[in-house]
């Protein structure tokens, strides 16, 4: 896209972890997003050790910061519906893609 990143701003950092955020409390792919968040009054997150996170809005920032800091691509099985393969037609050539974003 080429944004000026020469004054110091993190663009691509700060597009991500917002991304990251409206995913995680609402946003999804079936309808357009409102911007508005299907939470009340804070985030429970419950770590692959059992291990309990607690984020209240007031601790937004660090909810930000705990996205920013684990989320990962994973991508279930596409050998069904021929993920991650190339196909042609006349726009040129996609691949079409599959995949979660866990954090």
């Amino acid at each position: 896209m080429n944004y000026d990143l020469t004054q110091g701003h993190k663009f691509y950092e700060y597009r991500l972890v917002n991304f990251l955020v409206e995913a995680a409390l609402g946003m999804t792919s079936k309808a357009v997003w409102s911007g508005k968040y299907d939470i009340v009054g804070g985030i429970i997150i419950i770590k692959p050790n059992a291990e309990m996170l607690c984020y209240h809005l007031i601790d937004f920032n660090k909810f930000k910061q705990y996205l920013k800091n684990s989320a990962r691509l994973d991508n279930p099985s596409g050998s069904k519906m021929e993920y991650g393969t190339v196909y042609k037609n006349e726009d040129g050539s996609f691949i079409k893609l599959n995949f979660q974003i866990k954090a």
